[in-house]
């Protein structure tokens, strides 16, 4: 136990440069997404959106011949 917080000890800097480089690329890889999706923001066309129609159109099915007169 004692041998292995040594050991943790001695490559704690190892992992406190680790974790810069991650909190970095992180931080770097979220402030580009933000910039992409205002970016994107701006540039979609300024048309409304038109609402969903209520239930699904169904086409008109064809009568049968015998009961079409």
């Amino acid at each position: 136990m004692i041998n292995n917080l040594i050991s943790f000890l001695l490559e704690s800097s190892k992992w406190v440069d680790y974790l810069k480089t991650f909190t970095a690329l992180f931080t770097t890889y979220r402030t580009v997404k933000a910039i992409t999706s205002q970016v994107k923001k701006r540039f979609e066309k300024k048309t409304k959106k038109r609402p969903r129609r209520k239930g699904k159109r169904v086409l008109p099915r064809r009568l049968p011949k015998r009961i079409r007169r």
